[in-house]
């Protein structure tokens, strides 16, 4: 077995595979963090997980500026100067996406595992202040932050489990699958 710089280390195997898969996930949105840098704990894994999610989101935004570019030069769409800088900015995509939020949730996923009763109310409201003064003190919005990329997690895990079988296997879908009926009662 070969395990990462900062990937999950609490709980049993299966524990650290579904906060793995859910980590990732998480990376897609952002943390709310006061203005001065990140502080808090890094992960090596996550990090560079991070740096494919913003290949991605970087070439995604190429093409939609391309495309807009496509647009105008050929007049398919209303061509006004002094509107083109705001509707730039307007464009998806524009924003890199930090790998803060993808560590909080592995950080609350591995603390909540060690609690008596990871499913309790009192366990996850006392894991989410402990994060929010020990490793997140700078974040502005710590549980709400997590609420966020749980939802993410949910539409995300949704497009998967409707997905045909011909582009993701009914194996991958099991362990999806498995992920979201692990996290249910922990969030």
């Amino acid at each position: 077995m070969f395990l990462y710089n900062g990937a999950p280390m609490r709980g049993d195997m299966k524990d650290r595979d579904n906060n793995l898969l859910i980590s990732r996930v998480a990376g897609l949105g952002t943390l709310q963090h006061k203005p001065i840098g990140f502080t808090g704990p890094l992960s090596q894994h996550l990090l560079g997980y991070n740096s494919i999610i913003n290949v991605v989101r970087s070439t995604m935004r190429d093409m939609v500026e391309a495309s807009a570019a496509q647009l105008f030069t050929n007049a398919f769409a209303k061509r006004d100067l002094d509107n083109i800088p705001e509707i730039a900015v307007q464009l998806p995509f524009l924003l890199p996406n930090n790998c803060a939020l993808n560590i909080a949730v592995k950080s609350y996923l591995d603390e909540i595992t060690q609690q008596n009763d990871p499913t309790s109310d009192e366990s996850k409201q006392a894991v989410k202040e402990m994060l929010s003064t020990r490793y997140f003190p700078q974040s502005l919005d710590l549980p709400g932050d997590l609420l966020t990329a749980f939802k993410l997690w949910d539409a995300v895990y949704m497009g998967v489990s409707q997905a045909p079988n011909h582009l993701i296997s009914e194996k991958e879908k099991k362990q999806w699958n498995e992920a979201n009926e692990w996290l249910t009662p922990r969030r």
